[in-house]
C-alpha cells in the first residue's frame, strides 16, 4: 500500500475557512471519483497545518488520480477558492509504503 500526503499550513484566522476548504476537496475527489481522501490536523507541533491522504495500491495508482483531477474543470475551479486561506511556501507532497509491503525485502 503507498500512502500519498499533501500537506499545507494554513493562515491561522483563516483557521475554519481553510479547514472547511479542505474537506470540500476531500468530498469532491472522494464522491467523483470513489476515492478514499482524509483529511487531517496535527494533534502535536504545527497547529496550522492540515494534511490530505491518499491511498493505493501502488505510486501508478495514484499518480492515475492526479491526472483525472488535473483535467477536470469542477476540481481545478474549488482549488481556485483557496486564495487567501494557506501561507505562500508551506504546501509538501510525500509518497510513503506500508512497512508491511517491505518487510520481505530486508
Amino acid at each position: 500500500m503507498v500512502y500519498f500526503v499533501r500537506s499545507d499550513r494554513f493562515v491561522g484566522s483563516k483557521a475554519q475557512e481553510a479547514i472547511g476548504w479542505a474537506l470540500k476537496v476531500a468530498d469532491y475527489v472522494n464522491k467523483k471519483y470513489d476515492s478514499n481522501v482524509e483529511v487531517l490536523m496535527n494533534v502535536t507541533g504545527v497547529q496550522t497545518e492540515l494534511h490530505w491522504v491518499a491511498r493505493g495500491e501502488s505510486v501508478g495508482e495514484v499518480e492515475k488520480l492526479f491526472g483525472k483531477l488535473l483535467s477536470d474543470p469542477e476540481y481545478k475551479k474549488i482549488l481556485g477558492e483557496s486564495e487567501g486561506l494557506f501561507v505562500d511556501g508551506t504546501l509538501r507532497d510525500h509518497y510513503y509504503r506500508s512497512v508491511s509491503q517491505v518487510r520481505g525485502m530486508v
